[in-house]
């Protein structure tokens, strides 16, 4: 699928900043599948948040996520809840995704943003690509929009997502 396909396919969901935070979700995913993708946001991205902090069980005590290098590891480990973050300055396939909330869980790496202008066909495309790369290695992983989206919207989503890497894995 091309990027102004997809675009032209989802442009709705993410155009027009209607208050929400949609979620994407990639789920059943293995540990190190939840390291790596947390690794490869991160790795290209600045931190936004402020305060941002998970909760470190052994220690019971909330620790800075910069003061770890992957904290996700710890989450998935046990010894620490699952977090959320917000990321900037991320660069995908050519296209700069606009913040992007980060939710890591043992299993799963859920994807939140806020709908708006920021969003364009590059920045679709490049969302797209960061979840092709999450899921690459992984035959367990489903994405999926959060439970609230419509039956059609789901139907959408899903075709676009087939779509997409139907084509990326022919180039």
């Amino acid at each position: 699928m091309s990027p102004e396909q997809l675009w032209r396919t989802l442009r709705d969901l993410f155009d027009t900043d209607d208050g929400s935070l949609p979620e994407v979700r990639i789920l059943h995913l293995e540990p190190s599948d939840v390291m790596n993708g947390y690794a490869l946001v991160r790795s290209g991205s600045t931190l936004v948040s402020q305060k941002a902090y998970f909760w470190d069980l052994t220690e019971q005590r909330e620790v800075p996520l910069d003061d770890n290098p992957n904290a996700a590891q710890l989450v998935v480990s046990g010894r620490a809840e699952g977090f959320h973050c917000v990321v900037g300055g991320l660069s995908v396939d050519g296209g700069t995704i606009p913040d992007l909330g980060v939710s890591v869980r043992p299993d799963a790496l859920l994807l939140d943003y806020r709908m708006g202008p920021e969003w364009n066909t590059s920045a679709l495309y490049g969302l797209f690509g960061l979840i092709r790369r999450i899921t690459a290695r992984s035959s367990k992983a489903t994405v999926e929009l959060e439970d609230t989206a419509s039956p059609e919207v789901q139907g959408r989503f899903q075709a676009a997502w087939r779509e997409y890497l139907r084509d990326a894995g022919a180039a």
